[in-house]
């Protein structure tokens, strides 16, 4: 259900990020109910009020989820490319963030993205192509079919923290490589088409969305990934 909104807007405050992909309600909205330009910001920032204080319900500031929602020239971003086919578990996103947890620092603010790296049967050697060229390889890897890679995208990282992760799963079969992405690339762009958000890591705290109907005074894990 959408609530309209009518309290006057006193204050604009800024927004790190806005899920126009994976949310078509502000399309809906703007497009169905057809909302002046003045109108949709002021949904927006009730949008935003409603997010700062279920957050603020939990002991999160919103501002202070910036360095994992906005790119920083000082920090960088990478994603580390694993071979399905080397883990037994059908679930084998499972089998990765068991192995990614730990080697997340403590008090690091991070977004997480992940996905499989797939395209139409036409463009495998298009998609092996620009993979090869931004990956840095841990092992030899045979590309058989579209869908073999699953990949996660961490951003606001250091140089320390990108090293900790590559020699943490070093021994790992599954681990293929990481490419570093915090500059815009050909397996950059194909990625931004095919990852999916999971999380955002805000220190002690993960932070994920959830149904609709569920309230926010709840805490649930959606994706099953082993947090504790």
């Amino acid at each position: 259900m959408i609530e309209m909104v009518d309290e006057p807007l006193n204050e604009t405050k800024p927004l790190h990020t806005l899920n126009a992909r994976g949310n078509i309600l502000l399309e809906v909205v703007r497009d169905q109910v057809k909302l002046s330009p003045e109108r949709m910001l002021r949904e927006i920032q009730w949008l935003r009020h409603s997010v700062e204080e279920a957050l603020a319900g939990k002991g999160i500031r919103y501002d202070d989820l910036k360095t994992a929602l906005v790119p920083d020239h000082k920090r960088r971003e990478m994603a580390l490319v694993f071979d399905s086919r080397a883990i037994e578990r059908s679930w084998y996103g499972l089998a990765v963030f068991r192995y990614l947890i730990p080697l997340f620092s403590k008090d690091g603010n991070h977004s997480v993205l992940a996905g499989d790296y797939i395209g139409g049967y036409g463009q495998q050697p298009f998609l092996l192509e620009a993979m090869s060229n931004a990956v840095v390889f841990a092992r030899d890897v045979d590309f058989e079919h579209r869908g073999q890679f699953f990949v996660v995208y961490i951003n606001n990282l250091t140089d320390a923290m990108i090293q900790q992760f590559h020699q943490g799963l070093l021994d790992w079969k599954p681990y293929v490589g990481y490419a570093d992405t915090t500059y815009t690339s050909v397996f950059k762009t194909l990625l931004s088409t095919m990852l999916a958000n999971v999380f955002l890591k805000h220190r002690k705290f993960i932070i994920q969305g959830h149904e609709d109907d569920r309230p926010n005074t709840e805490n649930v894990k959606m994706c099953g990934y082993p947090f504790e």
